[in-house]
């Protein structure tokens, strides 16, 4: 289930400020993919909110990577390409100091 309005976060109050700020959240959680999934260390050009849940994060080459908000976790996703890349879902908590902290999370089949 999909949800608009996170709350507080695993990790309390200390996720807040990135939980507001779902365009940077975004940024993060897509340049964490490209690196770990791609191998790829590169910098977003664009961010833009395509649906209450959804944001669009694009990279140089026509690179878009889709990030969902949804309970407690995030996905992500590699958009438009064929094949379009694998989902991975994250597992989030800030540190003390608000510094993001992304884990894969396993999913049920």
């Amino acid at each position: 289930m999909y949800i608009t309005d996170l709350g507080e976060g695993p990790n309390g109050s200390a996720c807040a400020g990135w939980e507001r700020d779902r365009d940077s959240f975004s940024k993060r959680v897509a340049e964490h993919y490209m690196r770990t999934v791609f191998g790829q260390s590169l910098t977003a050009r664009s961010i833009r909110q395509a649906s209450p849940v959804r944001w669009e994060v694009q990279f140089p080459s026509n690179i878009v990577v889709g990030v969902v908000f949804a309970k407690d976790f995030v996905g992500a996703s590699r958009l438009y390409a064929n094949p379009s890349g694998p989902v991975r879902h994250y597992n989030y908590s800030c540190t003390a100091a608000g510094d993001l902290i992304l884990s894969e999370r396993q999913l049920p089949h």
